[in-house]
């Protein structure tokens, strides 16, 4: 479910999703590819924009 919120959160919070693409192209260049270590160094993003739009789903 929180993956859903998450992306529904960024259609509806297009500068959110700006921090979250920039975030995507930095880890990128720095590892160069979509490895693990990639996957985990962008999870605490994730994870928190997960429970905001939680939050915000629940209170609309």
């Amino acid at each position: 479910m929180s993956h859903l919120a998450f992306r529904d959160y960024l259609v509806l919070k297009p500068e959110v999703a700006v921090q979250y693409a920039a975030l995507k192209i930095e880890l990128s260049l720095e590892d160069g590819t979509l490895k693990p270590a990639y996957q985990h160094v962008k999870q605490p993003f994730v994870d928190a924009v997960a429970l905001e739009a939680l939050r915000y789903f629940e209170s609309a």
